[in-house]
């Protein structure tokens, strides 16, 4: 039984619900403003969990403010998922069995130098998105931290490899509001239809990114 729920959670560990509540301003103004450029935004996988990668130099300041609190590097990883589960030391049943039930949520972001390409070696899908959809999706991520009383996020320490840090998070996780429920919805604000109602898992969230991008790898 243990093996199976830990099979689980790590399904959907870094599990997801829809963001909202604290919202920036004049996203739309600056969406018509940045209509004409091209930029990548990268899927990654490894079977059970998937995220995104963004280039820094790409991401509006003005709409995912948050992110000049980080290291400056090229490239960008973030993802969402339960605080027991991501910041354990250690997978024992507690963890296994606390991660079910709707627990607290993180932001994981790491800096990265290297490209996606060279760095993550599962699943990796390329996109190409119009600035309006990247503001969008930008606007969602930020959208995703849990500000506190004076509208800061919430930094709670370094992450769990490179150079990353995690933040606190909007919304509780619980099973099957998964990581790939979170990446899905941010995915279909960047204008790809991808269906969250379908990605608990991994892989649909990766053949939906398969459909409007080009793939780079499949694990």
């Amino acid at each position: 039984m243990l093996r199976l729920l830990t099979l689980l959670i790590l399904c959907t560990c870094c599990g997801c619900q829809s963001t909202g509540g604290w919202q920036h301003n004049s996203t739309r103004q600056t969406t018509l403003r940045r209509a004409e450029k091209t930029s990548v935004v990268y899927v990654t996988g490894n079977g059970f969990h998937t995220g995104l990668v963004l280039r820094t130099a790409d991401i509006p300041r003005d709409v995912w403010p948050e992110i000049d609190r980080l290291p400056d590097h090229p490239w960008i990883e973030v993802g969402w998922g339960s605080e027991i589960f991501y910041r354990a030391t250690a997978i024992t049943p507690g963890v296994v069995v606390g991660a079910v039930f709707p627990n607290p949520s993180v932001l994981h972001l790491v800096g990265w130098d290297r490209p996606p390409e060279l760095v993550f070696p599962g699943d990796l899908v390329r996109l190409v998105v119009d600035e309006n959809d990247l503001i969008e999706l930008c606007h969602y991520i930020h959208n995703s931290y849990e500000p506190d009383d004076n509208g800061r996020p919430q930094y709670l320490g370094n992450g769990i490899y490179g150079d990353s840090s995690f933040f606190r998070a909007r919304g509780k996780y619980y099973f099957p509001n998964t990581c790939n429920v979170w990446t899905a919805k941010a995915l279909r604000e960047a204008g790809v239809a991808a269906s969250p109602r379908i990605s608990i898992l991994a892989d649909p969230v990766v053949r939906a990114a398969q459909r409007a991008g080009t793939t780079v790898r499949r694990r």
